[in-house]
């Protein structure tokens, strides 16, 4: 049995999320994973049989749907799968090379680390060795059968999960075997670089020793960035495993280790305009390797001096000694003095990126440190104290205060990403980074710094709401200063305004703190709540009406050709995805006198605007209001539209010319006369002296208003907004709907002719009534369970919660699941508008295939002009 590593860390969470679906049916067997213990035995009679194109590439495709869907699979069970495919991968003789990357892809997955513990399993190193050797390295000058399609990238993924399976003293062993080959006049060499960095356990006693001959043979190869990455790779991995037992191992290499990670940054310095990598990235077959086959240890598509970046970071935070011990902080403090005026924005160049990415990660790799050390007991040498983050914190947030007004985007979102994490560990960052934004928001100089400021504020909308005094408590100034950001003129700015939004509402509850501090409450912060949510409420309504005017000001244009895809397409899509989930969150967040007032609105928006080209903004608009709640919302609005849609014989207006349905502005008195639209008047259906078309159901009979296409096309819209997200709500208007349905799929735009459009229109309203019928949906999905959030005693504290997320452990998702009532009326609406189209559409496919071909000009109707004729 392998050893546990020898840093701990956090387990990750380790649950079925499909325990959160509800249950619908399905194999009861499954939930004690019997089928998946049906899969790995079918597996094993698979391989048994020697049956690996059929038997056991079917069950191994079943287990990988298992795994595609969350399925978590059991110690045993993963151990089983292992000991089974592993030793099927790494004998070729029967294997083809796309069964050996999928069975390669599918164990790296189940050997993926989920826990702290490694599995009772112990995996030989040679075979696998000897595969990637023989594909790769082989005596012959060009391999005589092409390879697979990245079925090296797959050995080497199954090499880093299945290397820490080694048996003890395999170290040694892969020490003894590339050891002779460590020759500086010899292109052996890096071959030998290359395996060791791949196969050597990281947790082993002999990788620790190893590093002094790795600081030795460091500077043989210079400028050539497979050389650097591969040792690097090797030294950051094996210092994240030993730092706490053996940092006194680390301390003679720091300033060694620094001065090779300053040589690979190659920082533009005096009059020499020669790149250290440039033309240099992989060796040429006339090198002594054929088709760069040394690539393949380093098969990341990104950048290479982005991932030497990358692990020169992580080597650096590992190296670091609570404390101020060592000289890793002095050193690190050093460099980046020494980098930062090349991340001013006004001195870019090849080497922006770099800087850049170092400063991600080393926040990124800090983070994953303290996360790890979070097991680990206070006072322990080896742990960082707060302490030691601040500094860390001050010596990196100069560098990322340069890389935020960085002419490249991606700098300015790693400095970003580099803020997030800083103010997430040290609440002081805070407060110097709101005055920059305050300053770019509010100074007319300095404009162009607008959208920088707002991808900041993305970045630290979490650790503001985790931060009362510093951070909350300037909510007020930054939420006025950013509704101006939704600006259908500039998509990048109102893609980070809702960005910011959705971040931050899904942490911070709409609901206004009214009464004083109770007992135990700091009055100070209680206070600085209150005043905040007092803002909320009004900063709520405003930005309710920003987004009116967003919907009502996009521009249709890039729906007119739906066939061509265009750029303006992408941006309204993506516009469209931002607007979705802002209004998601803000609607599900809203207290309950809040939600009330921004319904009203709503309604009052949706039937005093005819919004005929902006119906898929609106839909997102309405979606999300019934989504939190559906039988309100439904009660709002459905009887409205079938008032304008519908009208009974009773009703003199059927006879006589009318002003348009579209209600007042005042909702809450259904009895005044209707208004006309904010929207032009459209042209209205001509009046007929003939009886228009009726439907009758239980005695009441009712008829479509005269209403014009435009408007019936719109009001069928705002109906299926309704209906997808209200489910079961919609059942007790069934005889409306079905009357609106029926009249709407026989409306004529003129005698004789259906028209298109009310056709398409109606047909999606029954194409979203029945999937609302018969599918779940999750009741709320608020930042804290429902049972806290209807707590009148938390509701005046709830900025304790400011900023918390519910972990999956602690989620009681509630669901609104399909109802026995609403199953019978989906099959009867199926029954009524889907089978008859549909046998229609057998016959025309049997017809065609059975009568033969007929001219196009004269003689008898073709098969589809005998079926369609009188449609």
């Amino acid at each position: 049995m392998a050893s546990a590593p020898a840093a701990a860390v956090p387990s990750e969470v380790n649950m079925d999320v499909n325990a959160l679906l509800p249950e619908v049916g399905g194999d009861a067997g499954e939930a004690d994973g019997s089928l998946v213990l049906r899969i790995v035995e079918e597996i094993r009679a698979g391989v048994a049989e020697r049956d690996f194109h059929i038997r056991t590439r079917m069950a191994v495709h079943s287990l990988k749907r298992q795994l595609d869907m969350k399925r978590i699979l059991s110690p045993a069970v993963r151990v089983d799968v292992a000991g089974i495919l592993y030793p099927v991968i790494t004998d070729e003789r029967d294997l083809d090379q796309v069964l050996m990357k999928q069975f390669s892809r599918l164990l790296t997955r189940i050997l993926k680390p989920r826990e702290t513990e490694p599995l009772e399993l112990i995996l030989e190193w040679r075979p696998l060795y000897n595969l990637i050797d023989g594909f790769y390295f082989g005596k012959a000058r060009h391999s005589n059968s092409s390879l697979c399609v990245n079925l090296g990238s797959c050995l080497v993924n199954l090499t880093r999960q299945v290397r820490r399976y080694f048996p003890e003293g395999a170290d040694l062993a892969i020490l003894d075997e590339f050891r002779p080959l460590c020759c500086p006049q010899d292109m052996a060499v890096l071959k030998a670089q290359g395996y060791l960095s791949l196969l050597l356990r990281r947790d082993q006693p002999a990788a620790l020793d190893f590093i002094p001959e790795l600081m030795a043979m460091w500077g043989w190869v210079v400028s050539y960035s497979d050389w650097d990455l591969h040792w690097l790779t090797l030294l950051s991995s094996v210092c994240r495993h030993t730092y706490i037992q053996h940092p006194d191992k680390w301390r003679p290499h720091v300033s060694f280790i620094f001065f090779h990670i300053l040589h690979m940054l190659d920082i533009p310095v005096g009059p020499s305009r020669v790149h250290l990598y440039e033309g240099r990235e992989t060796l040429s077959s006339s090198d002594g390797y054929p088709s760069c086959q040394l690539s393949i240890f380093n098969h990341s598509r990104s950048s290479k001096t982005l991932q030497l970046v990358k692990k020169a970071s992580k080597l650096i935070v590992y190296l670091l000694e609570p404390s101020g011990a060592g000289q890793t902080m002095q050193m690190l403090r050093r460099l980046v003095k020494a980098v930062e005026s090349f991340l001013h924005p006004s001195n870019g160049g090849y080497w922006t990126r770099r800087l850049s990415q170092l400063l991600a990660s080393l926040c990124d790799n800090l983070q994953d440190r303290v996360r790890r050390e979070h097991v680990l007991p206070e006072g322990h040498p080896a742990k960082l104290t707060p302490a030691d983050i601040a500094e860390f914190t001050s010596v990196l947030l100069p560098l990322a205060f340069q890389g935020l007004y960085s002419k490249n985007g991606t700098a300015t979102l790693q400095s970003c990403q580099a803020l997030r994490v800083l103010a997430l560990m040290d609440g002081q960052t805070l407060a110097p980074l709101l005055i920059r934004i305050d300053q770019a928001l509010t100074t007319l100089t300095e404009v162009h710094q607008t959208s920088s400021a707002l991808e900041a504020l993305v970045a630290v909308a979490r650790p503001m709401l985790r931060d009362l005094e510093q951070g909350a408590a300037n909510l007020p100034n930054v939420m006025t200063l950013t509704l101006s950001g939704i600006d259908t003129n500039d998509t990048s700015k109102t893609w980070s305004t809702l960005r910011f939004y959705t971040s931050l509402l899904s942490g911070l509850p709409l609901i206004p703190i009214t009464e004083a501090a109770p007992p135990g409450c700091d009055p100070v912060q209680h206070e600085v709540a209150r005043q905040v949510t007092d803002m909320l409420l009004d900063w709520s309504l405003r930005f309710l009406d920003q987004c009116f005017t967003f919907i009502i000001n996009q521009d249709s244009q890039s729906h007119t050709e739906a066939s061509k895809e265009n750029k303006a397409d992408s941006e309204s899509r993506t516009s469209e995805y931002f607007f979705q989930a802002a209004l998601e969150v803000f609607f599900m967040q809203l207290g309950g006198d809040l939600f009330t007032s921004a319904m009203n609105k709503v309604a009052n928006f949706c039937f005093t605007n005819l919004l005929v080209q902006q119906q898929r903004q609106l839909g997102v608009l309405v979606t999300a209001l019934t989504a939190v709640e559906p039988q309100r919302v439904a009660r709002k609005l459905l009887p409205l539209c079938f008032r304008i849609l519908l009208e009974t014989p009773a009703d003199d207006r059927a006879r006589t010319s009318r002003a348009p349905r579209t209600p007042s502005s005042d909702l809450n008195s259904p009895s005044k006369t209707p208004a006309s639209p904010a929207s032009p008047s459209p042209i209205r259906r001509p009046s007929s002296s003939a009886t228009p078309p009726s439907w009758s159901k239980g005695g009441e009979q009712y008829a479509l208003a005269s209403l014009s296409e435009m408007e019936l096309v719109y009001y069928l819209a705002l109906l299926r907004f309704v209906i997808q997200g209200a489910g079961v709500e919609v059942i007790q208007w069934r005889k409306e709907l079905e009357a609106v349905l029926t009249l709407s799929l026989a409306f004529e735009e003129r005698s004789g002719v259906v028209s298109h459009r009310v056709n398409k229109g109606a047909s999606k309203l029954l194409r979203a009534t029945i999937h609302s019928l018969i599918t779940a949906r999750p009741k709320e999905s608020r930042s804290v369970p429902a049972a806290q959030w209807n707590d009148p005693a938390w509701q005046q504290t709830h900025y304790k919660s400011w900023g918390n997320v519910v972990s999956m452990e602690e989620a009681q998702i509630e669901w609104r699941e399909p109802t026995d009532e609403g199953l019978q009326w989906a099959s009867d609406l199926a029954a009524k508008y889907v089978q008859g189209p549909m046998d229609k559409l057998r016959r025309f496919l049997a017809t065609a295939t059975a009568a033969p071909p007929t001219p196009e000009k004269g003689g008898k109707k073709s098969a589809a002009e005998a079926l369609w004729g009188d449609v």
